[in-house]
């Protein structure tokens, strides 16, 4: 019976055809059809790791119920001597799916990639202009005095 593993929710599952899984909230509405990209598959023929031929196999599943959630998860704190109590409680929202198709690469068309050839430019380096040596001006150097020195005494 071949299997699949996928990303759904944030986690990874193992999915054959019919089966039916929760996972956390998908903003998915009611009898909606979802499709997932396969991060492994094993057939009768066996594992398939290749990315190249796991991007043509496409997990279809349906949104059975969209509303269900979890079990009621009771948080207490408590500081001793301070009388500081508190309850809390926290349910997570969850989306239950079905499996409705696994992909197969016999059935999978190859997607068509339009291959063109890009005709490549060489590449031309701009010349700055050239700075001609009578422009450039020489900085004068202005008398600066320090802090512990007298006002108006120089270096």
């Amino acid at each position: 019976m071949p299997y699949a593993i996928i990303e759904v929710g944030g986690h990874q599952e193992k999915v054959e055809k019919g089966s039916i899984i929760v996972t956390n909230r998908l903003d998915q509405p009611k009898d909606s059809k979802i499709n997932f990209q396969c991060k492994l598959f094993v057939d009768d023929k066996g594992p398939i790791f290749d990315p190249k031929k796991l991007s043509l196999l496409n997990i279809t599943a349906k949104v059975l119920a969209d509303d269900e959630k979890g079990p009621k998860i009771n948080i207490m704190k408590y500081k001793n001597k301070t009388r500081y109590h508190k309850r809390m409680g926290h349910r997570q929202k969850l989306t239950r799916l079905e499996i409705t198709s696994l992909g197969n690469l016999s059935t999978t068309k190859k997607p068509e990639i339009k291959t063109s050839k890009i005709s490549e430019k060489p590449k031309v380096k701009k010349e700055e202009p050239k700075v001609k040596k009578e422009e450039v001006k020489e900085v004068s150097k202005k008398s600066t005095t320090t802090k512990n020195s007298k006002r108006g005494e120089t270096k």
